[in-house]
């Protein structure tokens, strides 16, 4: 075997790695599948020899989107602090679920760029986010894009 572990060996320790990482979902998806996209130009962009992403997440809990639905009406209470927690827990795990993947695959020989969830980083000139997360993610088979 050389200096990186073959597809198959780091499939299985990713596999293994992730219910330690508390991540509801992961999918991966490979740059040679997104031929001609905005995100495997995007990808590139960023990494040049990029072959995969890799997309972790977490479950928004729906009592959370329940209390910070549009409609409320005069003097009630504003919950939208409460919906913020959440998030930022969130958002915490996930940038750190990510930061031990990017540990697995560097320990195997691979260069990797692990992005936070909190700080999609974002083209000055157009004030796009420099990549898709939720591209990404129905790429790598976790749902589709929504409104």
């Amino acid at each position: 075997m050389t200096a990186k572990k073959s597809h198959a060996g780091l499939n299985r320790e990713l596999q293994k790695l992730l219910p330690a990482l508390g991540v509801d979902m992961a999918g991966v998806v490979r740059i040679s599948d997104l031929k001609g996209t905005e995100l495997a130009r995007a990808a590139r962009a960023l990494l040049p020899e990029v072959r995969s992403i890799i997309v972790l997440g977490m479950e928004v809990y729906p009592e959370f989107l329940e209390i910070t639905a549009p409609g409320k009406t005069v003097g009630q209470m504003r919950l939208h602090e409460i919906f913020r927690s959440h998030i930022d827990y969130l958002s915490e795990r996930l940038d750190n679920a990510t930061y031990e993947v990017a540990r697995l695959l560097r320990r195997a020989g691979f260069r990797t760029l692990p992005l936070s969830s909190r700080r999609i980083p974002t083209d000055p000139v157009s004030l796009h986010a420099v990549i898709s997360y939720p591209e990404a993610a129905q790429a790598a088979g976790l749902g589709r894009v929504g409104m």
